[in-house]
């Protein structure tokens, strides 16, 4: 059905027809609104069992399953199609308040039971193409980007610092002395000494710190664009006819 077009079903032609004259009664125009019964369908060269391409050309687009079988099945036992034009927003809402006044049949009920009926007895059969379709995730993780080595080693230098240094020596003083000596002079051998000394340098070492080296780690942010190829899945729909041709919309 197209999109400016309202299609409901009812299980009688009288019904339908009331609808349809209410509809009339409250503005839509006569050519707007039709009722399609089995004969007025049959009419337009619609055949029992002629499937969705007898609903394409009456509608104009493909009929879901379940309605194509409740539409079957209600004009086999005496239902009706009413079909109505509508132009904008506020007729869908008005037509649609009427029609609900005269009881249509929920298609999307009455269709699914038929459908589970024939499923059940093997009639209907369904064929599944999934599609699939890639999505782009991006995640992080830390991988090493290399690292920073401090090593210590020792190097030998020379140096040298002035220093003075001190001896100390004996110096001999002779003097002529005339003087009488006592009676009790010590006539003894005797020995007189002075030390003799010198200064030699003396060599240490103290170590002080002389510098402090720390390693730490700091964290930047920046931004990188990710740039990669996904695929997706399409269906192409092409309805053919009887002979196998594509129908061209």
């Amino acid at each position: 059905m197209s999109a400016n077009e309202m299609v409901v079903l009812f299980d009688t032609v009288a019904a339908s027809r009331r609808a349809e004259k209410a509809l009339e009664a409250a503005g839509f125009h006569d050519p707007d609104v039709n009722t399609l019964d089995s004969a007025a369908v049959a009419k337009s060269g619609g055949k029992p069992g002629a499937g969705p391409s007898l609903w394409r050309r009456l509608f104009g687009q493909e009929v879901k399953l379940y309605e194509g079988a409740a539409f079957e099945k209600a004009l086999a036992n005496g239902g009706a199609i009413l079909t109505v034009r509508i132009k904008n927003d506020a007729e869908a809402q008005k037509a649609e308040g009427i029609l609900a006044q005269h009881n249509p049949v929920d298609l999307e009920a009455r269709g699914a039971g038929i459908v589970a009926e024939h499923k059940a007895l093997g009639d209907v059969k369904e064929e599944v193409l999934r599609l699939a379709e890639e999505q782009l995730e991006v995640g992080k993780r830390k991988v090493e980007a290399g690292k920073t080595r401090v090593r210590r080693y020792v190097t030998a230098r020379e140096v040298e610092e002035k220093v003075n240094l001190t001896e100390v020596h004996a110096e001999v003083l002779r003097k002529a002395v005339n003087e009488a000596v006592a009676d009790d002079w010590d006539w003894s051998d005797s020995t007189i000494e002075v030390v003799e000394t010198r200064e030699e340098a003396v060599v240490s070492k103290s170590a002080h710190v002389a510098e402090e080296i720390r390693l730490r780690t700091e964290e930047t942010e920046h931004t990188e664009t990710i740039k990669e190829t996904v695929r997706k899945q399409h269906a192409e729909v092409e309805h053919l006819d009887e002979d196998g041709k594509v129908i061209k919309k």
